[in-house]
């Protein structure tokens, strides 16, 4: 199974830095690296849409850490949330690597592996919330 671009993003946002570090190390070895953009802090709009009506409406500010490198010739970058700059470093070396051929090939296990704690995790985390759920029944004029 290969890796998808969206479950790389995923595995970005939500794996254990120590496990993407290790990653990376492997992924990309010394292969010639040029960091275009450090990582580096910023404000983004956060956009949402209504759900009544539709629109969309600018709901504030979110800090995030972006970068952008050149691994052999291939452009990767990252954006994450938050003020993390080793996390959007190993994700634009992570994405560099799978925008080329086979580059990831030798950790994709690892990887898929890591993206599976982050879902167990996440489940995890739903199953603790439920009994705070509240059902709003939406009440007709």
């Amino acid at each position: 199974m290969s890796l998808s671009t969206a479950e790389l993003h995923e595995l970005i946002a939500h794996g254990r830095l120590a496990s993407l570090e290790a990653a990376v190390r492997e992924a990309v070895g010394d292969a010639e690296v040029l960091v275009r953009t450090p990582a580096e802090t910023a404000l983004t709009m956060v956009r949402v849409r209504d759900t009544v009506e539709g629109t969309v409406f600018n709901v504030g500010e979110a800090l995030v850490t972006r970068c952008e490198v050149e691994l052999e010739e291939q452009i990767g970058w990252s954006t994450v949330v938050g003020d993390q700059r080793r996390r959007a470093l190993c994700g634009a070396l992570l994405d560099a690597a799978h925008r080329r051929t086979d580059a990831l090939a030798e950790v994709e296990a690892q990887l898929l592996s890591e993206l599976q704690w982050c879902r167990e995790q996440r489940r995890e985390r739903w199953a603790a919330v439920q009994d705070t759920r509240v059902d709003f029944e939406e009440m007709a004029p």
